[in-house]
């Protein structure tokens, strides 16, 4: 989910800067635990990512960073259980996996990037049901749960036919012109928070050389609550685009012309505990926040935080742009230097 999984970096950051000038920053060594996981029905496999915050008096932060020992704790049992009620329908006990075998290798930067572990485990999550993660370590006898309902990606829908075009023409663009996107989620998903964008694709060919580099770009159409509607419009004025396609193109150089592919839609959805965390942020944000912020976690036990949620997604892939549309992005002033010559061949 591509925003949502941002969502552990700023947890961090939330923990880091919750800390006042007074703030012991070598502290004697204890265990501190992170959690962060978003499970989905769409799904064949699950992974929770479970790593210590490193602090110790005797080593720097930014050597123990690089260190998977002072990042990893080396014997945890963590167990997922599906309960309907109060009755435990199944117990699943996760694997630590290296997150590069699996196909999803870490980015490399300042942290270590090698091995990046998980706990991993494969079932298909029915959105009746609730999901109990609970973690023990035998090493200081901490046991730390939460317990979720899944998203019901099945009752989330993008209301674009088949034969749908994206359409946001105005040979002058303006303010009072909207694009509206319309989201079905029916009653019963679970969902509470959506985030939607439009991902454009384009051509930028030399026409000298001949070489041709295929680039792309993703709009944040909206991004907020869920109502109690059955039905979600996401709406943006139509000079947006216009705006956003000239800030991420940039001016054509000598010799470049463009050429607009079709774009793809894609609605992510989060679940209340996601909904809860960014409500959290917006009340302690601002300049009359307070200093020091809480912080957020959905997970019970000593000396743990972090984000055990659920996500979803809908998407609509290969929408052609009609050709009025075109006709505007290559004749009005704000898109006219980016020099669109039409639609990419393929």
């Amino acid at each position: 989910m591509k925003k949502l999984i941002a969502a552990f970096l700023t947890l961090t950051c939330l923990w880091c800067s919750s800390c006042s000038e007074d703030f012991q920053v070598t502290a004697p060594y204890k265990d501190i635990t992170f959690v962060y996981s978003f499970l989905s029905m769409q799904d064949n496999a699950h992974y929770i990512r479970i790593q210590k915050a490193f602090l110790d008096e005797n080593k720097s932060a930014v050597e123990m960073a690089k260190e998977a020992d002072s990042n990893y704790y080396q014997n945890l049992e963590v167990t997922v259980r599906e309960i309907s009620g109060k009755n435990i329908l199944n117990n699943f006990p996760l694997q630590k996996v290296d997150m590069a075998q699996e196909g999803l290798p870490k980015d490399t930067g300042s942290f270590f990037d090698n091995p990046s572990y998980a706990y991993k485990f494969t079932h298909k999550l029915d959105p009746q049901y609730n999901y109990r993660l609970v973690i023990f370590n035998p090493q200081n006898g901490y046991s730390d749960s939460s317990e979720i309902k899944i998203v019901d990606t099945t009752k989330l829908y993008l209301s674009l036919s088949s034969n749908s075009k994206f359409k946001f023409d105005k040979t002058i663009p303006a303010n009072t012109s909207k694009y509206n996107l319309v989201i079905l989620n029916n009653p019963g998903s679970n969902i509470k928070y959506m985030e939607g964008f439009i991902r454009f694709f384009w051509d930028d060919k030399n026409i000298v050389s001949g070489d041709v580099i295929r680039k792309s770009a993703d709009f944040l159409l909206d991004s907020r609550p869920t109502g109690s509607s059955s039905q979600e419009v996401m709406t943006t004025s139509n000079q947006s685009f216009y705006y956003f396609l000239k800030s991420v193109m940039g001016d054509a150089p000598d010799n470049h012309e463009r050429y607009l592919d079709s774009c793809d839609f894609y609605v992510y959805a989060g679940g209340v505990h996601y909904y809860n965390y960014r409500l959290a942020k917006t009340f302690h944000s601002g300049l009359t926040a307070d200093q020091s912020q809480p912080i957020f976690t959905n997970i019970i036990g000593k000396d743990i935080y972090g984000l055990f949620s659920t996500k979803a997604v809908a998407f609509k892939l290969q929408v052609p742009i009609d050709t009025a549309t075109m006709d505007s992005l290559m004749l009005n002033s704000i898109t006219n230097p980016l020099r669109i010559k039409g639609t990419a061949n393929h």
